[in-house]
């Protein structure tokens, strides 16, 4: 469902009649498409279903559920797309973390309320918690500590192909590049030695 990024600048490209010769398109403009894009494709989901149908004029209640990252931008683009929606965080009612993860997000979390600007590595967590890196790989997997992460609004950071460290979420330090959107799946258990 995700085009190819040459394939959404040829499709900007035709939408503003703007020819190669014009230049090239900026970060911003890449991810505008990008954004645009999955827009669309939520628009045209969502209409297969009750929004569809019109009662007096108006259309059909319709509840959907979207599953996707806060970064990737069609959640802020919902208002514009469906206007007088109402766009709810879905929260799932889970139970709080114990054992090792709630060690390791403690640990994140009094981190990062210190030292809000650096990025923290791995191996300083599980070191910290006499963990071997095996192990925090595995922990770093776990359903509660990725729902706990993304509760503190950290991330993993993706300098290269392996991922060695967390950082805030506030901004992707590639501003915002399509490799952002589709991470790589493949982490090494010990990218970094940091």
């Amino acid at each position: 469902m995700f085009l190819p990024s040459s394939a959404l600048e040829a499709a900007g490209r035709a939408a503003a009649a703007c020819s190669p010769e014009n230049g090239l398109i900026t970060k911003d403009q890449e991810r505008e498409l990008l954004i645009g894009q999955q827009a669309d494709i939520v628009l045209q989901a969502i209409c297969r279903g009750a929004a569809r149908d019109t009662t007096d004029g108006h259309c059909g209640r319709c509840d959907a559920y979207i599953i996707a990252h806060p970064r990737h931008g069609v959640v802020d683009r919902l208002q514009t797309v469906f206007p007088e929606c109402r766009v709810v965080d879905w929260k799932p009612a889970r139970r709080p973390p114990s054992g090792n993860v709630k060690r390791a997000l403690d640990y994140v979390s009094h981190w990062f309320k210190t030292f809000p600007d650096q990025e923290l590595p791995f191996t300083k967590i599980y070191k910290a918690l006499g963990m071997s890196a095996s192990n925090f790989h595995k922990l770093r997997r776990h359903d509660d500590f990725v729902f706990g992460i993304a509760e503190l609004d950290v991330e993993t950071d993706r300098p290269g192909r392996y991922a060695h460290a967390f950082r805030r979420g506030e901004e992707l330090r590639s501003g915002g590049d399509y490799a952002d959107y589709f991470p790589s799946q493949d982490d090494a258990e010990d990218a970094a030695e940091v």
